[in-house]
Parts: C-alpha cells; structure tokens; sequence
C-alpha cells in the first residue's frame, strides 16, 4: 500500500476542493497553522490547529465533517476547554479551567443542550451550583468568563 502524501496548503490559498486524505495548512510565514484529514471534502478524523509559536491551539474530533467526539481548547500549552461532542451536537461533560489549571466551570450538554446545573469552582473546589436562562446556549467555544448563559448564583 502506497503512502499518501500530505497536502500542503498555504494561506490565502484556495483550500482543497473535494480532497481526500491528509492536508497541512501552512501561514505565509512558513508555519504549520493545521494539521487534519479529509474524506470526501469533509473533515475526518483529528484536526490539530497551532499557535504562532508552534504549540497546540486546538484538537477537534470530526466524523464526515461533523464535530464528534473531543474538542479541546489550549493556551501557551495549557488545557482551557474541554468538551464532546456526538453527531454535531455537544453531549456530555464540558469544562473550563483557570489560568493555573484549576477546574472553574463544569456543566453537562444532552442533544446539544445544558442538562443540569452548572458548576461553578473556585480554587479548584465547588462555590456554587447555578441554573441556565431559559434562552438558548449556543457557544461553548469561547475563553471569555464569566459566561452569560446561566444566571448568577
């Protein structure tokens, strides 16, 4: 069986159109900026995203283009987010951890929806249980805090 070889793209390049197998996307500056694979023109498999400095930004589970599995969120080498997915939708656990590593927020997803409390952590240990607003939560995917999606406790 023959290798496949990588594709390599370069930014503000046009993407892989259609494409089949593994890509590396590349910066102007030379740097590796992802690292994924396509089947049928869709993500599949791990996608790897890299920082200026070369260190890991994100790792995010696709299956047939759809987030399914973990996506986890980095910074300078530190886990921030962590959360799963099945089918596009997020399921299951998810958290949010300090500067130092520490848990701060821990809230579970059924369906793509806040099932239950949300956990709030201070120092690593529980401060406070809070209830989601009855409006929808619609982004995980951010490092801004405190979210606004569950009313103060």
């Amino acid at each position: 069986m023959a290798d496949q070889q990588s594709e390599q793209v370069t930014e503000g390049a046009p993407g892989p159109a259609l494409g089949e197998g593994p890509v590396e996307e590349y910066g102007s500056d030379g740097r590796l900026k992802a690292k994924y694979r396509l089947k049928a023109g869709r993500f599949d498999g791990e996608m790897i995203t890299y920082d200026d400095a070369g260190g890991i930004k994100e790792r995010i589970s696709f299956v047939a283009g759809r987030l399914d599995g973990e996506m986890a969120v980095y910074e300078n080498g530190r886990l921030l987010q962590r959360s799963r997915y099945r089918d596009g939708l997020q399921e299951g656990p998810a958290q949010v951890f300090d500067d130092d590593g520490a848990l701060r927020e821990e809230m579970n997803f059924k369906g793509g929806k806040l099932d239950g409390p949300v956990k709030l952590y201070a120092h690593g240990r529980l401060s406070a249980l809070c209830q989601a607003l009855a409006r929808p939560f619609t982004d995980f995917y951010t490092t801004e805090a405190p979210f606004d999606w569950y009313q103060t406790c």
